[in-house]
């Protein structure tokens, strides 16, 4: 599994909503367009099965912020990072942070202060990980017959 972790910095003041996660799906559909063959696979294909495999994940915006008119505002550095089981996607990520200086998040300029590639390989039958959000577990196969109560 790789990983990019990236360190920004707002230009100006970088506002996003609570909601933000659409927008940093699209910054990270934006910081794969150096390969658009493979931006254009992950996209179609994701969207396109019924059971969709994730072909990546990332981070929420980590950093200080304050709330204003239900909005994170940012003034300080942040950091953001994308995840991935398949190699082509951290690859064509860093290929397109190595030819910019800014990154534009929200209609806001953040200077790329460095970035960091991650590599972890597992080598167990077993690894523990930690989530940084709940997972939701959903049984498709079980039908609502089967979760009714019975009334006493």
């Amino acid at each position: 599994m790789k990983s990019v972790k990236m360190t920004l910095y707002p230009v100006q003041t970088l506002c996003v909503p609570f909601a933000h996660f659409n927008i940093l799906q699209g910054l990270a559909y934006r910081l794969m367009s150096g390969d658009k063959d493979l931006a254009a696979e992950i996209h179609d294909r994701s969207f396109s099965d019924k059971k969709a495999f994730k072909f990546f994940c990332f981070t929420d915006l980590e950093g200080r912020y304050t709330i204003r008119n239900k909005m994170l505002v940012f003034n300080d550095t942040i950091s953001w990072e994308i995840r991935s089981a398949d190699d082509r996607i951290i690859d064509a990520v860093v290929k397109f942070l190595q030819g910019v200086s800014e990154i534009e998040v929200n209609r806001n300029k953040c200077m790329l202060l460095s970035y960091e590639i991650r590599e972890k390989h597992f080598n167990t039958d077993v690894a523990y990980i930690k989530m940084s959000t709940p997972i939701a577990a959903i049984n498709t196969r079980c039908s609502t017959a089967h979760l009714s109560r019975k009334k006493s």
